[in-house]
């Protein structure tokens, strides 16, 4: 079963051409130009988050937000990050209804997106959410794509070494 989980994973990021070592900007560029609108990452109050959620992805016709706890560690916004773009990759339906509760959405979403109905975010995410399969589907997306940007972080050092290498006349860093 985690062997097929795997393989449909890999084959969802193939066909969107992540492949190689790849950043979190560079996967959101590309989720960008294939979703057609901009993809904003924001923090959102820790207090918002129940059932053990890290995060959630608000999907509108106009904008993809995703939204992680203020207080969470770095190396976990970026995780969570990549999960959500897991969900994008997959073509689940965006949604923080079954995350937060309705009252704590609108005011999430006056926090965060002041440009935006908190009636209609909250009227629009209620169509529809995820759990279960979908949940570890993205996940697994999150995982590859986070062994994917450590090869980035070390692809870019490796870089930057031999670029300061070359600087000091092949001198050893």
């Amino acid at each position: 079963m985690a062997a097929n989980l795997r393989r449909r994973a890999e084959a969802a990021l193939s066909a969107l051409g992540l492949t190689g070592p790849i950043t979190n900007e560079q996967i959101k560029g590309i989720l960008e130009h294939d979703r057609g609108r901009p993809i904003v990452v924001r923090t959102a109050p820790a207090k918002v988050f129940t059932n053990a959620a890290c995060g959630a992805w608000l999907e509108a016709e106009t904008i993809d937000v995703i939204l992680v706890p203020d207080d969470a560690d770095p190396m976990l916004q970026a995780h969570t990050v990549r999960h959500e773009y897991g969900h994008m990759i997959l073509r689940h339906q965006g949604g923080a209804s079954s995350i937060v509760g309705a009252e704590t959405l609108r005011e999430l979403v006056r926090l965060t997106m002041p440009d935006l109905d908190p009636e209609r975010v909250v009227a629009m995410l209620g169509r529809a959410s995820f759990t279960g399969p979908s949940e570890r589907d993205a996940e697994m997306i999150a995982s590859l794509l986070t062994l994917r940007s450590v090869r980035a972080a070390d692809v870019l050092e490796n870089a930057e070494t031999e670029s300061l290498r070359r600087a000091l006349g092949g001198s050893g860093v």
